[in-house]
């Protein structure tokens, strides 16, 4: 990263310590518990600096606002709460994926999106 700040620290630890993926606004939410007074374009600066140098990157789910989350997590999918709007990280992969690839295409990768309502909106 190109410069380490209170804010850049704080914001790098909460989205290696999260367990979903996190948009903007709850990332803000919790760094300024650590460093009150943090305004959102700074939030979006560092994530912009987070993204290139490959320490995040952009969860980006048609229909869900734009999240953030650590890379080198491995190979997961995302599970999308069509109540609370959450996204969560879904662990796997669906077996056999291989089979549904046209024949003579080349699979270089895929990215599988679950929706519905997370535990919490389900009971509800």
């Amino acid at each position: 990263m190109e410069r380490t700040t209170r804010q850049s620290l704080a914001l790098s630890r909460i989205l290696a310590e999260a367990e979903r993926p996190l948009n903007a606004t709850e990332l803000l939410d919790l760094a300024r518990l650590e460093v009150p007074g943090m305004g959102q374009a700074t939030v979006y600066r560092i994530l912009k600096d987070l993204i290139k140098h490959d320490h995040a990157i952009l969860v980006d789910i048609p229909g869900a606002v734009p999240a953030y989350e650590r890379t080198h997590r491995g190979h997961h999918h995302h599970f999308h709460c069509t109540v609370c709007t959450k996204i969560f990280e879904v662990e796997g992969c669906v077996p056999g994926i291989e089979g549904i690839v046209p024949t003579g295409f080349q699979l270089e990768g895929h990215e599988i999106i679950l929706s519905g309502r997370c535990a919490g909106c389900a009971v509800q």
